[in-house]
């Protein structure tokens, strides 16, 4: 191994000391041993600090922060103690398949000049009440692209992969941060996970930015998965009413800094109202699941959601929610009549 770890995960944690060891003992599994952890804690009382001495690998090195940063600056935190030359950006509880750095680094080293090397991730739902809310199975649930057989390749330029994610290609996959490395410079470049104001939806803005800098090479291959267990981040609607409502806008303000000056601003401009529009009835629909049982929790959420939905650019998408909550049969009626029109 040489003394400079070619790759950093960069990982934030925060009072899940029996998760992190877990996570930490699966990367550590890595075929490809040139990585180093990074390993960014909230928690000032430094609850994380034995697990990462127990384990004992040289190559786990942990800080406690200051103060608790929250989830993004924490994020950043491990990306500024990182030596790394590529990033990956992981949680502490969604796991990276064994073959997932030899898989990128072969990739890397084979076509070399792109700027991302990315796989996807599977969703992985580990409970009834998880896959009730998110309306998936329970188990590992694949996301590859059925469109091209499984390990075939894509390249992508800087000026095509924003619309391709948006509502292209890669818009039925998961370009999950923890399946990809990203050059350094590029990760600098961005300042890291976007720090827009809220947490949501900063993993597809991370992913949309980096790869408009010098493309990126995609195998359709599962490199990780990201796990959904009813306790994510994205459950507590109380503690994201206000993000919830401002994040659509935060989101494509994020994006059009960067992508203002791609020659297919116009229409990609477009795509990422629809993107969020879309992503915000998914989203609506896992929280109305979560809320539905209780009077006043419902009620708060409807009147969120009238507000994140008063946005002129994403108002048409709240008549998808409540066809696919209160008229389901008729959602999937229009929608094969659709389908069938568009492939006349």
């Amino acid at each position: 191994m040489n003394n400079s770890p070619l790759v950093s995960f960069c990982m934030s944690t925060y009072k899940r000391p029996d998760i992190l060891r877990a996570q930490l003992k699966k990367i550590l599994l890595q075929q490809y041993e040139n990585f180093e952890i990074i390993i960014s804690d909230n928690d000032t009382d430094a609850s994380a600090k034995n697990i990462a001495e127990e384990i004992g690998d040289t190559r786990i090195k942990y800080f406690t922060n200051a103060e608790n940063l929250g989830m993004v600056k924490s994020f950043n935190k491990s990306i500024a103690r990182s030596s790394g030359e590529y990033i990956v950006m992981i949680t502490d509880d969604d796991p990276v398949y064994p073959e997932m750095l030899k898989t990128l680094i072969e990739l890397k080293n084979s076509y070399p000049g792109y700027g991302v090397y990315a796989g996807c991730g599977d969703l992985i739902v580990e409970n009834t009440y998880a896959a009730d809310t998110v309306k998936r199975s329970e188990g590992v649930n694949s996301l590859l692209l059925k469109t091209i057989p499984e390990n075939s390749f894509i390249k992508m330029n800087k000026d095509e992969i924003a619309g391709a994610y948006l509502d292209g290609l890669f818009s039925t996959t998961y370009l999950l941060w923890s399946c990809a490395i990203i050059k350094r410079e590029i990760v600098i470049e961005i300042k890291g996970m976007p720090d827009y104001g809220s947490e949501l939806l900063t993993d597809h803005a991370y992913i949309i930015a980096a790869c408009s800098f010098e493309g990126l090479f995609f195998i359709n291959k599962a490199l990780g998965g990201q796990v959904v267990h009813g306790e994510n981040f994205g459950y507590n609607f109380l503690k994201l009413k206000e993000k919830y409502i401002n994040t659509p806008v935060l989101f494509y303000n994020y994006l059009r800094n960067i992508l203002y000056n791609n020659p297919n601003w116009g229409s990609i401009e477009k795509k990422i109202w629809n993107f969020a529009g879309r992503g915000w009835v998914e989203y609506s629909m896992m929280l109305f699941y979560i809320v539905r049982k209780d009077k006043r929790l419902k009620a708060e959420f409807f009147k969120a959601f009238r507000l994140a939905f008063s946005n002129k650019n994403i108002h048409k998408w709240k008549y998808k929610f409540y066809l696919k909550v209160y008229f389901k049969k008729l959602f999937f009626f229009l929608l094969k009549i659709k389908q069938l029109i568009s492939n006349k």
